[in-house]
């Protein structure tokens, strides 16, 4: 879906600042990344400025924009974002098809599972498996994929149900923050 989204203009512009939420870039400096008319560019990045998505500086003669990061729509759209992403990338889904019969839940949690993520921010996620015969490596290509450092916090499922029964603070943290990438729910357990 983000695949053919990625043709129109005004969602280059928005992908840009989502992937670079801390960014502020000038005008033609990013016309230029996105191999796009600056005037093109100018339209969706004022548009997103009424929207307060973007908030928009003048320093002299040039306009530079950046992400607001505060904004519940922003917020939201990361985390949509880049969910879409994961689940449509090819390491993923190799990760789930080579594994499945030993996972029971694929959970991403931390910054990425609530929005809140800069460029410098690792992706957080948890594996809950029933057997620990699993196979890592493409889970871990996801940092070739997105640039990012991926932490991964491995549990069995009866160290899993453990901690919750102790309400250990990790899990809870995790219960009040995540979302589902695959398999059972954790918020079921």
């Amino acid at each position: 879906m983000l695949k053919e989204w990625s043709q129109y203009t005004g969602f280059k512009v928005l992908s840009y600042f989502i992937e670079n939420p801390n960014t502020k870039i000038h005008l033609n400096e990013l016309a230029r990344k996105l191999n796009v008319s600056a005037s093109s560019v100018l339209k969706y990045c004022n548009s997103y400025v009424k929207d307060t998505v973007l908030f928009k500086e003048k320093k002299s003669n040039s306009v530079f924009f950046s992400l607001n990061n505060d904004n519940v729509f922003v917020k939201s759209f990361k985390k949509s974002y880049f969910i879409g992403s994961i689940l449509n990338s090819s390491s993923f889904s190799k990760f789930i098809e080579e594994n499945k019969s030993s996972l029971v839940s694929l959970i991403l949690y931390g910054g990425y599972s609530s929005g809140n993520y800069s460029e410098n921010s690792d992706v957080d996620i948890l594996i809950i498996y029933n057997s620990d015969k699993i196979n890592y490596n493409s889970i871990l290509n996801l940092e070739n994929v997105f640039k990012k450092e991926i932490n991964i916090t491995k549990l069995s499922l009866n160290q899993w149900v453990k901690k919750l029964n102790q309400k250990d603070e990790f899990i809870t943290s995790i219960l009040n923050n995540h979302v589902c990438l695959w398999g059972a729910n954790i918020n079921d357990s």
